[in-house]
């Protein structure tokens, strides 16, 4: 009796030690991520389901018992235990050498960005395969690997929140690095809400590996205070701001940088605050401007280390997401400022059956797929890296394989038959596989015999017949729920709250239902049930959920299938109970829920409540609080969803008694439709509003604005000029109808403005003037800058006093941000029109000191544009002027201002600049190839079209293949109603022609369309440069053919027009006079000023370093002296434009030079 009490004592421990042990060990078969991961102890024994503590009670041991236990520890149970964590991969062979090759490239760092596709079904192990490389990467002392699993609806709620994540999980990381050289590893104190990946199996079962906890030491010679101290220094106060609210850790990494470093930033005078708006174009803007400082983030962190990021399941990512990633990819060199952007890998999973073609990841693969070969041609090195990784199923024999070793048994023809069934259940699936062994131990079909010492398993036609049920995993995981009541008592209400959950929150939730009574019938015993927060814990132990890593507070599903098979248990009652606690327990205070709101709202939404019922209030703010998050994150369509769900819940008495709230609803509601597309919504919510007469006026201009953007879109301006007249009008502002009352308000106001701006303007006298921040007056200046833009198209003769207006409420009410647009627009008046280059000087200055003091960024790329871009160039180098264009399109990137007149209108004449300043054209090309592209993807067509024209003409220049179509100009300039951008066209038209020779072909051009580009373009400095080859290819036909009296007229109007620009001080244009004169001299045939002319041009562009002019006025030289018979003289100066010209980049000309050099040997 006493030998058979011993050995039932050690039989149980030995199978509560197996139990125990199994549970650390349910990972996920192939790296699916989580799959069935179990941690600590196992809550149920055998079949009574009672605790491990209270279930094993023992006797004391005898020295036998003990002597015994020992050496099952010795032994460490390593025959009966399923240790999936120890086994390698199998079956991925292939795969594992691609990823050893990436680890290599990584350390050499052969390339500066990389994408990394990995594609499977569900649970076939993609997670593990890019994990494997983290520990590869790991293992080699390479950079840091961030990651983020996209959660199933979560990212479409949040567009950035998959960026987001992984951007604190990489602020995570640095802030793990040591300090300094020598010193200790510094540890983040605060908590992370990253949902980062950390998987106990990778692959076929194998390690276990955190990412979240993996750039902990793998940078060697990578210390945190160089990272912090950069990013303190590059980074702007804006950049600052917007990843401090998005990103908490980044505050800690700010913390840690030099005082050296964060003096630079601390210096920045405090500024005055600016209204925030909420029409349709500001919340778009906030979008394209976090998704610039993102990527800015990154490139600075990657020019000192490798990053490599992880983003599982990605076809639950959004499609800013995919427009990010895109970007950061594309951004493989930064040639206008020269700056390293260091090396990237991006590593994405995602299940093939889940993303078909019209998937946003399938689009941006293509995309990249297409523009691979283009990136890695301008570029000496290998600039873009793009691997894709098949995952299939397991073979019978992978399964064998891992069932033999997994039980320890060498003979594989033994495990065989096992194997087959696991495989016919499973299909080789690898989570199915996992999960398929571990249900065959937990029901006893697979179990150690001690007596034997080794696995058995059931009789195969036993399992068929038990498991006949058991069609794919979810029928598995269903069952498994359906067993423990423990997690049926949780799990439903979870699910239903997301896949991940502030674990307060759900144990709040949990606990008043249980108070109500309206849980399910799994409660009828509410004495015997655990408290929430301990049954939470018991499903963590069971490996249905986990702790997201770096965040406590927050739990969330172990996998998407446990999530999914749980919402089969919430019926429609159990969802309209926990709406009905939801609502009881945030009302007033839903800003708590976080980003669970949006999958609480659902919930809440199926209250039915009468019209006077207090809890229709309180669902009409937790939809529009819902909305407003979504409008601010850009989530354009969840906050299409939210805000109609409010708009209909509201009734007539609303706006009588919440005015306020009603008006924000449907002013925000109308900014999403906008964003959306949907422009008839628009105008319903605007009528809305401004409809109503006791709205107050100021709560109209933001949808207002929505409403002048829908005109300007749809090309009805002269109804945004009603709708701002009336406006203006309400605001004290009006203006005359009539033209002629127009004409004389205009010279007026100009006269006198030329009078007085010089003395008001000064240095001294802006920075007496008071900054203000009344509402009133920035709603005023606010709509007169968006009443400009709306009678720029439709009535522009009224804009010169609208302008005017703008700068005499600055003078009177006192300088905003929205001044430093309105003075330099002025400006550009006083440039274009009337020549008077000192005064829009003036002007220009004054808008960008305005704008310095105005802390208001998003006016800033307006304002530079407008400033450097329309009236300073006029009396300044251009090349002067490039360094702050430069900041005015890195300033738009920053607060998102993507357009024509902001970021893309300042890049655009950056490049015009650095062209005409005879840059190099191979390094051009690469510079405008980049941007344009930017502007694409953008859906800046407009910005685009303007810009492909110089690109035009550097390809033809350069002899590339014509990347330009002509009629896609013509025709979005004709079906827009915007002739501007055509004009764009014809001037490189005439001048590409003029550069090439064909001298008839531009003079007919310019005959056509000088006089529409000195119009329409006014005060652009293409008018300079198309006034100079219209009157050098004009002179060049009278020379050739004596011209006609029309001909002659233009060339002479021409070059008048080129020496008023260099007498009223222009810079730009003397060595381009000095040509010109030297072709009127050669046209009057007077041979000795001729060549002292062409000798004074080759000089002047010489030393101003137009390599383009210079090379042109030797081409001019040479064909002047071959026509007069100094041959010798012609052939040395065809030499020197060969020269030249092929020093610039321009092949076609270097090749044509050297034919007419030739030809006179």
């Amino acid at each position: 009796m006493a030998a058979t009490a011993t050995a039932t004592a050690t039989v149980t421990a030995v199978q509560v030690l197996s139990r125990s042990s199994n549970a650390n060990s349910n990972a996920s078969l192939s790296g699916s991520t989580h799959a069935g991961t179990h941690t600590g102890r196992s809550t149920s024994i055998g079949r009574d389901g009672g605790d491990v503590d209270r279930g094993l009670i023992l006797k004391p041991r005898s020295s036998f018992e003990q002597r015994t236990s020992d050496r099952l520890k010795e032994m460490d149970l390593a025959l009966c235990t399923l240790r999936f964590a120890d086994l390698p991969l199998y079956g991925r062979d292939t795969q594992l050498d691609t990823l050893q090759r990436l680890a290599k490239s990584l350390t050499k760092q052969t390339f500066t960005r990389g994408l990394l596709t990995i594609n499977g079904l569900s649970g076939s192990g993609k997670t593990a395969l890019a994990v494997n490389l983290e520990t590869m990467a790991t293992g080699l002392s390479l950079g840091l690997f961030p990651a983020y699993k996209c959660e199933l609806g979560n990212t479409n709620e949040d567009p950035f929140a998959c960026i987001e994540h992984v951007i604190d999980a990489l602020c995570q990381q640095i802030l793990q690095l040591p300090l300094r050289q020598g010193q200790p590893l510094l540890h983040s104190t605060g908590t992370s809400t990253a949902s980062t990946i950390s998987i106990s199996s990778t692959g076929t079962g194998t390690g276990s590996s955190s990412t979240s906890n993996s750039g902990t030491g793998t940078c060697n010679k990578v210390f945190l205070q160089d990272i912090t101290d950069t990013l303190a220094k590059e980074l702007d106060k804006t950049e600052k701001e917007a990843l401090m609210a998005a990103i908490p850790a980044f505050a800690d990494i700010l913390s840690i940088a030099t005082v050296t470093a964060t003096a630079t930033a601390s210096s920045e005078q405090p500024q005055e605050p600016q209204a925030s708006n909420k029409d349709a174009t500001s919340y778009k803007e906030e979008a394209s401007k976090m998704h610039y400082v993102f990527r800015h983030f990154i490139r600075i962190v990657a020019t000192h280390c490798p990053i490599t990021i992880l983003i599982d399941d990605c076809q639950w990512a959004d499609a800013a997401s995919f427009q990010w990633i895109k970007a950061l990819l594309t951004e493989t060199t930064d040639t206008c400022n020269d700056v390293d952007v260091g090396t990237v890998l991006v590593v994405l999973c995602y299940r093939t059956n889940e993303v078909n073609q019209q998937h946003e990841l399938s689009k941006m693969l293509c995309d990249l797929k297409q523009n691979d070969s283009d990136i890695n041609n301008n570029s000496d090195n290998q600039a873009f890296l793009l691997e894709e990784l098949a995952v299939g199923n397991l073979t019978v024999q992978d399964v064998n394989s891992l069932l033999s070793a997994l039980i320890s048994c060498s003979d594989l023809n033994e495990t065989l038959e096992l194997a087959k069934i696991v495989h016919e259940k499973t299909l080789g699936n690898a989570f199915f596989v996992v999960q398929f062994i571990m249900r065959l131990r937990d029901d006893q079909h697979l179990s150690f015999s001690l007596g034997l010492m080794k696995w058995v398993w059931s009789d195969a036609n036993e399992i068929k017949t038990n498991y006949q049920s058991t069609d794919n995993v979810g029928d598995l995981m269903k069952g498994k729920l359906q067993d423990n009541a423990t997690a049926l008592s949780v799990l439903p209400v979870a699910a239903c709250l997301g896949s991940m959950f502030p674990t307060a929150a759900v144990v709040d939730v949990i606990e008043r239902l249980r108070e109500h009574q309206q849980m399910t019938d799994q409660d009828e015993d509410a004495n015997d049930t655990l408290d929430a927060a301990t049954s939470i814990r018991e499903c963590c132990e069971e490996g249905f959920l986990e702790p997201v890593p770096g965040s406590p507070d927050n739990t969330r599903f172990v996998h998407d299938q446990i999530q999914q098979a749980a919402l089969l248990f919430a019926n429609q009652e159990l969802k309209i109970a926990i709406g009905n606690v939801l609502l009881d327990l945030y009302a007033g205070r839903q800003e708590e829920l976080g980003y669970m709101i949006h999958a609480a709202l659902p919930l809440v939404n199926l209250q039915t409540t009468a019209p006077s019922d207090p809890k229709r209030l309180q669902i009409i703010q937790m939809n529009a609080s819902a909305g407003r998050r979504a409008l601010e994150c850009s989530a354009f369509e969840q906050a299409v969803l939210h805000l109609k769900t409010a708009v209909s819940l509201l009734i007539d008495s609303h706006w009588a008694k919440n005015e306020e709230l009603s008006a924000e609803i449907f002013t925000m509601a109308a900014a999403a439709d906008f964003c959306t597309g949907d422009l008839e919504r628009v105008q319903t919510h605007a009528d809305q509003v401004l409809g109503r007469p006791y709205v107050p006026l100021l709560d109209k201009v933001d949808i207002c604005h929505t409403m002048m953007d829908v005109y300007e879109s749809t090309f009805n301006s002269n109804k945004g000029v009603l709708l701002g007249s009336k406006i203006l009008k309400d605001l004290g502002r009006r203006f005359p109808k009539r033209k002629l009352g127009i004409t004389t308000k205009t010279l007026s106001g100009l006269l006198n403005a030329k009078l007085q701006l010089k003395k008001k303007l000064s240095k001294e006298a802006l920075s007496k003037k008071p900054i203000t921040t009344d509402r009133k007056t920035l709603a005023t200046m606010r709509m007169l800058d968006k009443f400009a833009s709306a009678v720029y198209h439709a009535k522009p003769e009224l804009l010169p006093l609208v302008l005017l207006e703008s700068t005499k409420c600055s003078e009177t009410l006192g300088l905003n941000a929205y001044s430093a647009a309105a003075y330099p627009f002025v400006g550009l008046i006083f440039a274009g029109v009337f020549e008077d280059f000192e005064t829009a000087k003036v002007c220009g200055e004054a808008g960008v000191m305005i704008m310095r003091r105005c802390d208001f960024p998003r006016i800033n790329s307006r304002c530079i544009m407008l400033a450097y871009g329309l009236c300073i160039h006029w009396s300044t180098p251009l090349k002067d002027c490039l360094n702050t264009l430069r900041e005015g399109y890195e300033t738009g990137m920053k607060t998102g201002t993507l357009t024509a007149d902001g970021a893309f209108g300042a890049i655009h004449f950056y490049l015009s600049f650095c062209f005409w300043s005879g840059l190099d054209l191979k390094t051009l090309h690469a510079d405008y190839s980049t941007y344009i592209r930017q502007m694409d993807e953008c859906g800046a067509a407009k910005a685009a079209l303007m810009t492909k024209p110089n690109r035009h003409i550097i390809t033809r220049l350069r002899g590339l293949p014509d990347e330009m179509n002509e009629e896609e100009v013509v025709s979005f300039s004709r079906e827009k109603k915007d002739p501007v951008v055509e004009c764009f066209l014809r001037w490189a038209q005439i001048w590409l022609a003029c550069y090439l020779g064909h001298h008839r072909e531009a003079a007919e051009l310019s005959l056509e369309w000088i006089p529409k580009i000195v119009k329409l373009l006014a005060a652009h400095n293409i008018v300079l440069e198309s006034i100079f080859v219209s009157a050098l290819s004009s002179m060049a036909v009278i020379r050739e053919t004596g011209g006609n009296k029309k001909l002659r007229k233009h060339a002479t109007f021409c070059r008048k027009k080129m020496k008023s620009w260099v007498s009223k001080g222009n810079p730009n244009c003397v060595a381009h006079e000095s040509l010109l004169e030297a072709e009127h001299r050669a046209m009057q045939k007077d041979r000795a000023l001729a060549v002292r002319s062409f000798e004074v041009a080759v000089l002047l562009a010489g030393r101003r370093g137009l390599t383009h002019l210079q090379a042109l006025s030797n081409e001019r030289f040479a064909i002047y002296l071959n026509e007069v018979g100094e041959l010798e003289d012609a052939k040395y100066r065809f030499g020197q434009a060969q020269f030249l010209y092929s020093d610039w980049g321009a092949t076609v000309k270097a090749n044509e030079m050297r034919v007419m050099k030739e030809s006179m040997e």
